[in-house]
């Protein structure tokens, strides 16, 4: 089955534009590929698991309903195979960063929302299972924000002298 046909057929056949904002290979030889479906009344993410032979292991998306727009823009595998990816979520035009954990098998582990203002660009595992989330804040200021294994914030910290951080690594 092709990208096209697996995606209309988990949109409900509403004509959508497919946006992959990240793709990674995984530990056992596939690929995961991230970002949302946008139709016309609202914008859904998800994520598509592939195995080596590029068929569908699953495939997980938010179905909320249309008052919500959700993306994401940046995913980590852990060594377990779990994933966990970032991005945004609005509601009433209001954007928070969005943090999502998946198991290796699609499953949801948790999320977390942050009302910072801060657009999330990418996302690293640091020292002891902790997490980085880069991006902008207010369009005017690099962010960066710590979170813990379970998706709780430890701190953040802004940055006037860079407008956006669209990359770190440890």
């Amino acid at each position: 089955k092709s990208f096209v046909d697996t995606v209309s057929r988990f949109v409900g056949n509403k004509k959508a534009e497919v946006i992959v904002n990240s793709a990674l290979a995984t530990r056992e030889g596939g690929f995961v590929a991230s970002g949302h479906y946008k139709t016309i009344n609202r914008q859904e993410l998800y994520f598509h698991k592939y195995n080596q032979n590029g068929q569908i292991n699953w495939i997980y998306r938010t179905n909320h309903d249309s008052l919500f727009s959700s993306s994401i823009k940046s995913m980590i595998e852990l060594s377990n195979g779990d994933l966990i990816g970032v991005g945004q979520i609005k509601h009433d035009n209001q954007p928070k960063i969005l943090v999502v954990k998946l198991s290796s098998s699609g499953q949801f582990q948790w999320s977390s929302y942050f009302n910072h203002g801060i657009e999330a660009n990418k996302i690293i595992l640091v020292n002891n299972n902790d997490i980085m989330v880069a991006g902008t804040s207010n369009n005017i200021k690099g962010s960066l924000i710590k979170l813990d294994s379970g998706g709780r914030e430890l701190w953040k910290k802004e940055y006037p002298n860079f407008r956006k951080i669209n990359s770190i690594a440890q």
